[in-house]
């Protein structure tokens, strides 16, 4: 989606959630995307956990997450 300002570099499923990396601005970006609402409640409980613990804790880092939502 170039015209869009953005370029999809790799988008899949492999498991319960769908991911997708994208490169916009001479940035990466990466997207986590439930594939059910069922999952959705998994994420959110992972976005939550994620939010608590952020950054690095015993020494395995923790991705901050830097916005989420429900569509």
């Amino acid at each position: 989606m170039v015209e869009k300002g953005y370029v999809v570099k790799n988008i899949g499923q492999p498991w319960r959630n769908v991911f997708a990396y994208i490169e916009s601005g001479g940035r990466e970006y990466f997207f986590k995307l439930a594939s059910t609402p069922g999952v959705g409640e998994r994420l959110k409980n992972e976005v939550d956990w994620n939010t608590q613990l952020g950054g690095q804790q015993k020494g395995f880092y923790i991705p901050k997450i830097h916005e989420s939502g429900l569509l």
